[in-house]
């Protein structure tokens, strides 16, 4: 949807309406991704910038893992530590890359 009101507003040549802007300022998400998880199953995570470098969100999944909460901080450029809490108690922690194209 994103790519598609991007293309639309280059197109017309005008800055004009976004749409999906309005949305997801009205629901107060930054970033929705749809996702393929390990077991096939699409999913969904939502994500909402608290600070410049630290991100809080939650993925809903169609599988059978429990969903979790997720903490990404930027640590330096292109590296983000995640922290995952699902609701069965169990935790991750982890460093990955991370490039913004």
């Amino acid at each position: 949807m994103q790519l598609a009101a991007a293309v639309a507003s280059l197109a017309s040549g005008s800055g004009g309406f976004d749409s999906v802007a309005e949305v997801w300022k009205a629901v107060g998400i930054d970033t929705l991704r749809v996702n393929a998880g390990e077991d096939g199953a699409s999913g969904v995570e939502a994500d909402k910038y608290l600070t410049k470098d630290i991100c809080a969100g939650m993925r809903q999944g169609g599988g059978k893992v429990a969903d979790p909460v997720v903490v990404e901080v930027e640590l330096f450029d292109n590296v983000t530590a995640e922290c995952e809490s699902k609701q069965d108690g169990s935790h991750k922690v982890g460093t990955r890359p991370k490039w913004d194209y």
